[in-house]
């Protein structure tokens, strides 16, 4: 196999490559962003989702909190001793890993709505700042460790209308037998 033949074969495999993670962030969104959710007593036919994803590394969840001893502090602030165990968690993200993906994450922000559920309803600010009354979320594209057995995700959730701000909480998952499993979830702000 000559070098061009090479360098092909390799823009090709990556290509591929590329195309079957981004499948797979979109199937983790669809199956666990729902409109059914267990602790939403009023159930929606639809999810007005921001069109663009949460950029992570300077707001929501700062490079500098990318550590073990961070993750530590917000699993203790939380002080449910129910809660599961923080070392679980850690061993399976490699925080540097985690750094470099968020850096290129926000390389590409912007939501494909094709590859969503059909509940999923596209908005921006003009829309939500004419339909002020209704329930809008926010998300960060989902973030894998490397078997890719365990993602997070960040979804914020606000109601313009009543003027009391939204939550940012970040959801844990861990993937047993192909399903997605709610591992715990840490607030990181409330406004």
């Amino acid at each position: 196999m000559g070098v061009t033949n090479m360098k092909k074969y390799l823009i090709y495999l990556l290509l591929i490559i590329s195309i079957s993670i981004n499948a797979q962030e979109y199937e983790f969104i669809n199956e666990v962003i729902t409109p059914f959710e267990d602790n939403n007593p009023i159930q929606l036919d639809s999810i007005f989702l921001k069109n663009r994803f949460i950029i992570l590394g300077d707001n929501h969840l700062k490079y500098s909190h990318l550590n073990e001893d961070s993750f530590r502090m917000l699993w203790d602030i939380m002080g449910n001793k129910q809660e599961p165990p923080v070392e679980l968690f850690l061993m399976n993200f490699n925080f540097e890993h985690l750094k470099a993906d968020i850096i290129k994450s926000q390389n590409d922000s912007i939501v494909d709505f094709n590859k969503l559920n059909k509940y999923f309803y596209s908005t921006d600010e003009v829309f939500i700042k004419n339909n002020p009354k209704k329930k809008y979320i926010s998300i960060s594209q989902p973030f894998f460790n490397d078997v890719k057995d365990w993602c997070f995700i960040i979804k914020n959730e606000f109601i313009p209308y009543t003027n009391t701000g939204g939550n940012s909480v970040m959801f844990i998952y861990i993937k047993i037998d192909d399903i997605w499993i709610l591992y715990n979830t840490l607030t990181l702000s409330l406004t």
